[in-house]
This record gives structure tokens, sequence and C-alpha cells, in this order.
């Protein structure tokens, strides 16, 4: 498992046991003592300059990855997103789309998901460049 995966399993688990304390069923929670992974090993992450999306845009132009590039660079989506939009979440006269869920693998196969909380779900403002694009589209 990926550090960031065993810390959240180890929170919910010293969690747990913390509760047993308190409850008295056991006298010490074993898990307070266990070393901890670091994530600290993470590669960072840049975001794409202006030279890098020129680049990015020449490579996908006129290829199926064209509008769904730009869309993403317009309007910072995320990738499951992106894939989950559908037109009814799109309202081209107010200029908007609406992120209300997104496309994830799951078990090899693809399901749609709501976002995990409140703040996931946005109304995102379109440029009139990228409402052209979605017309052309």
């Amino acid at each position: 498992m990926k550090p960031a995966t065993v810390l959240r399993v180890m929170a919910v688990l010293s969690g747990a046991l913390r509760a047993a304390v308190r409850s008295k069923k056991i006298a010490t929670n074993p898990a307070q003592g266990v070393e901890r992974p670091s994530i600290a090993d993470r590669p960072n992450r840049r975001a794409l300059d202006e030279g890098d999306v020129r680049l990015l845009l020449t490579a996908v132009a006129g290829t199926a990855y064209d509008v769904p590039v730009r869309l993403s660079i317009a309007t910072g989506v995320r990738q499951s997103e992106l894939l989950g939009l559908t037109w009814q979440n799109v309202d081209l006269e107010a200029k908007a789309l609406g992120i209300v869920e997104s496309l994830h693998r799951v078990g090899g196969e693809f399901t749609r998901q709501k976002p995990k909380s409140r703040a996931g779900t946005r109304i995102i403002a379109l440029s009139d460049n990228t409402v052209a694009l979605l017309k052309r589209h």
C-alpha cells in the first residue's frame, strides 16, 4: 500500500483503539507507539507553465483529446471530473458548467460517483472562448 493509504488505515485503527481505552475495554492504545510511514518522498508536482501548455495544445490539436484538454486547462477540473461531465451539466447560455459527479475506475469497471464533499459540487464559470469551443464541439 502507498504511505498515504497506510496512514489513513492507521488513523482509523488508532481511533478505534482510543475508543476502546476510553470505554475501559483495553488498558492502553497499542497503536500509539507504532512508527508511521513518511509521505515526504512524494514526487514534487508543478503546474504547467505557458510553454508547457503550448506544447500540450500543439500535441493534442486535431485529436480526440483536443477539446477535453482545452476544457481542462480553461477550468482546472480534475481528470475524473472532466470524464464525469455530461451535457446536462453544461449551460452555454449561462456560461457555466456544474461539477456534480466524477468518473472513476473501481475494480476494473467505470462508475460515476458524487463528490466526496459539498465543496466538490460546484459551478465553474466559462470564458467566451471556452463557450465557443464547446459550441463547435
